[in-house]
């Protein structure tokens, strides 16, 4: 199944204080960021785009805890439900927030003027598989795609998508589709790696405004930074970004707006050195005679 990892700045808390006075927190544990799952060694790779992150998970298996920096784990309350860890406003209250430039970030472009060159694109749907379905659909009105996803019951129907917080509908003004080489770090094809540092010239699909772009992504110098098919910047509508990464193996539709996610494959055993036996007996029985029949069946 597909995961999210939201990034939040460090003047979050403030604005989550205004938020809370008009809509209190449903969550039965008191949570105001829920749930927080296990980590993913492609976590990583993400938190070092934005210098001084800090990592929130649930733990993360043996293999991936070496792999991940400056991490904070929390624990879940009711061994019963995966989903009883995650953050209350007290808890955000005492997490490190370390100094940072936003210049630091300046590897993407925002602009409320649309860019040239781009196609209508009033929704698009993903296919991760027969349990987990997504849809974006473009809201004049609110200058953003909506996002609706399935019920992981195999009906294929779609409902929105709400933040518990504030009852609304999840908005973004900017989806980015990010095609990035994924590959399986163990044999059982349980922890997934995605290479996202230190490329360049990588496809990628911008919605925004009501219109399609295609775009070609880096992260050189650990900046994100976009560009168009021409090699110019390629702007951001001011707001909020969400970025669906599929696999180089994923095939995409562009008359449909439809993504379908294909997995890597499961890596091999190399086979080891294999040797010819040689022959130390020479076999001195004949072999028993055949004999053709000469004569033909009745029918």
């Amino acid at each position: 199944m597909s995961r999210f990892l939201a990034v939040f700045y460090g003047d979050y808390i403030s604005q989550l204080e205004q938020i809370l006075k008009k809509n209190s927190t449903d969550n039965p544990y008191g949570y105001v960021i829920a749930p927080i799952r296990s980590g993913r060694v492609v976590y990583e790779d993400i938190k070092m785009l934005f210098p001084d992150a800090t990592l929130i998970t649930r733990g993360a298996s043996p293999e991936v805890v070496p792999q991940l920096t400056n991490r904070v784990g929390v624990f879940a309350v009711n061994s019963q439900d995966v989903n009883s860890a995650g953050l209350t406003q007290d808890d955000l209250r005492t997490l490190p927030v370390l100094p940072g430039d936003p210049v630091q970030h300046a590897g993407l472009v925002f602009a409320p003027e649309t860019p040239g060159g781009g196609v209508p694109a009033p929704k698009l749907e993903i296919i991760y598989n027969r349990f987990d379905l997504v849809g974006w659909e473009y809201s004049t009105e609110q200058g953003a795609y909506l996002r609706s996803q399935d019920l992981m019951d195999d009906t294929g129907i779609l409902v929105p998508a709400v933040d518990h917080l504030t009852g609304q509908q999840l908005a973004f003004e900017n989806v980015l589709i990010l095609f990035a080489n994924h590959h399986f770090e163990n044999l059982a094809g349980t922890i997934l790696e995605i290479d996202l540092l230190d490329r360049t010239n990588q496809y990628g699909w911008l919605f925004r405004d009501g219109q399609q772009f295609p775009v070609r992504w880096s992260t050189l110098r650990g900046n994100l930074s976009l560009q168009s098919e021409e090699g110019e910047s390629m702007t951001l509508k001011p707001g909020q970004t969400f970025i669906e990464v599929a696999s180089l193996q994923s095939t995409w539709n562009d008359e449909e707006k439809l993504l379908r996610f294909h997995s890597p494959g499961i890596p091999t055993l190399t086979p080891s050195l294999t040797f010819t036996p040689t022959v130390t007996v020479t076999p001195t029985t004949s072999p028993t005679p055949t004999f053709e029949p000469t004569w033909t069946p009745s029918p």
